[in-house]
């Protein structure tokens, strides 16, 4: 479960985005882009378990599934905010972590990021192909 940290296969509006912030702040990089089901479940479940960091949204859940969130590093929210939101003007459709209940700084998505999921994206890299699986073997099993 490596951590995928290219902008290969990201939502173009955030690959604008970054590039926009990487000119005001150099040393910005990609921490992470997107996700498998298996990465998101395993940080999903360090997180209720209290071993790693939060918020972590449920496999399914996530933006990073999708191609629709990065998380960035290399600046400091605190002293960076005014260059940060002074980008986020440029690129209304980007929501920034930081301002969530539960603060997530490095956090950075499309708004809204779930409306026009394709049917193939929510089963494939949504992870809910598994659940559709059980419940096949389930009516299988059932009708036998």
């Amino acid at each position: 479960m490596a951590v995928v940290n290219s902008l290969e296969n990201v939502d173009p509006r955030l690959v604008s985005f970054f590039q926009d912030l990487k000119k005001n702040l150099p040393s910005v990089y990609v921490f992470e882009s997107r996700r498998s089901v298996a990465r998101q479940a395993k940080l999903y479940a360090a997180c209720k378990a209290g071993t790693g960091s939060c918020p972590a949204a449920p496999p399914g859940s996530s933006a990073h599934q999708y191609g629709r969130a990065l998380d960035i590093n290399g600046f400091s929210a605190e002293r960076d905010r005014k260059k940060i939101e002074a980008v986020l003007v440029k690129h209304p459709e980007i929501e920034w972590g930081l301002t969530w209940k539960s603060s997530d700084p490095p956090h950075f998505q499309i708004r809204n990021w779930s409306k026009g999921l394709s049917l193939k994206e929510k089963i494939i890299e949504g992870g809910y192909w598994v659940w559709l699986v059980i419940a096949i073997l389930i009516l299988m099993y059932l009708n036998r």
